[in-house]
């Protein structure tokens, strides 16, 4: 889960990202500062210290865009897409920004933390890219679980954007060809699929409806596969049991 922190997104920008590095001191945000010098720092990084912790009397923290998440994979990934490269902070407690050590909150403790800090802001955009606030543009309060998109993507350009249930795909009108991936065993909780090739599909919009709603059972021979590809029988065996308890309810 992204959050984007901001002056001239949020009026209380720099309270939001002190309450969010108080909230979640196993995170980590990348400060960016341009498309040469923006780096991933950890929550509790030094080089920032205690700045206007409690007093409000400050140089304010939020003046560059401040994006945040539990993990330095999530942020990596949003670079990624972004093109925006970035650089890590010589200062930070955690050199290395190792994620393999458990945080200090789950998933659904996460979003709860954050939906509690977000929801004191005054005007709140939680956004998935660098875009202007000009008059038209409605802001919106988002909470979701990011996709790991450069993955997805992978996925769909080793199908050539086919749908794996129909073989159907969109040619847009700059010739490009369009396709969505869809999680077998869906992220979040309570069914915490992992975000991972073995657990995604190529799919149409079509399917990809049928199979958020559980209208369609997965079965390998059924599907359009190539051997870079391997679904995991577990997450299909999942989904399958998820449209077995629907329809038994």
């Amino acid at each position: 889960m992204i959050t984007i922190l901001h002056d001239k997104l949020q009026t209380n920008a720099h309270r939001l990202f002190q309450d969010w590095r108080a909230a979640n001191p196993s995170g980590y945000f990348i400060n960016c500062k341009g498309p040469k010098n923006s780096l991933l720092h950890d929550a509790t990084c030094s080089h920032l210290g205690d700045t206007a912790w409690e007093s409000q009397e400050y140089s304010t923290l939020a003046d560059k865009r401040k994006v945040c998440a539990r993990t330095t994979a999530e942020l990596r990934a949003w670079a990624t897409e972004h093109q925006l490269p970035i650089g890590e902070c010589k200062h930070c407690n955690r050199r290395g920004f190792d994620d393999k050590a458990p945080g200090v909150l789950s998933p659904a403790e996460y979003a709860a933390s954050l939906r509690k800090i977000l929801s004191s802001a005054e005007l709140v955009a939680v956004e998935e890219e660098f875009g202007s606030t000009a008059p038209g543009r409605v802001l919106t309060t988002i909470s979701r679980v990011i996709r790991d998109t450069a993955l997805a993507r992978v996925v769909k350009e080793l199908h050539d954007f086919r749908c794996q249930l129909c073989d159907h795909t969109i040619q847009l009108a700059d010739g490009s060809f369009y396709a969505e991936a869809h999680h077998v065993r869906p992220l979040g909780s309570p069914h915490d699929g992992p975000d991972r090739m073995d657990n995604l599909l190529c799919v149409c919009p079509n399917h990809h409806i049928e199979l958020d709603y559980r209208l369609t059972k997965l079965f390998v021979a059924d599907l359009r596969r190539v051997d870079t590809h391997k679904l995991s029988a577990t997450h299909l065996d999942y989904h399958n049991a998820l449209i077995d308890a629907t329809n038994a309810a």
